[in-house]
């Protein structure tokens, strides 16, 4: 992305300082969106969750949590190791493992 950067500021300098053309350059930076949009989706889904299932023991929520992770670990089980999409559920489970070892396991009160 830097790269990018750099070639666009080095057209821009060229442009304006040896040809005399008057620039003006705008950057737009889109990565803070998909942040946005992630805690947005994920804010959506978790009420969603709660409005369909109702209040519920989170003893309860912990026990389906723990279903679904092994439901996934089977269908990563089913891919071959040169599988692009092996590496990214793998990297979705190295950041479960640790909430999923805790005794409330990030369930709220």
């Amino acid at each position: 992305i830097l790269r990018s950067y750099i070639t666009f500021d080095i057209l821009r300098r060229i442009m304006s300082d040896y040809f005399g053309f008057n620039i003006l350059y705008v950057m737009n930076i889109t990565d803070i969106d998909d942040k946005i949009i992630y805690r947005a989706r994920t804010k959506f889904l978790l009420d969603r969750y709660r409005s369909e299932m109702g209040a519920r023991d989170k003893n309860e929520v912990l026990s389906e949590i723990k279903e679904s992770v092994e439901d996934f670990k089977v269908k990563m089980s089913g891919l071959t190791p040169e599988d692009p999409k092996l590496k990214m559920m793998q990297k979705v489970m190295d950041k479960l493992s640790p909430v999923l070892a805790m005794p409330d396991a990030g369930v709220g009160e």
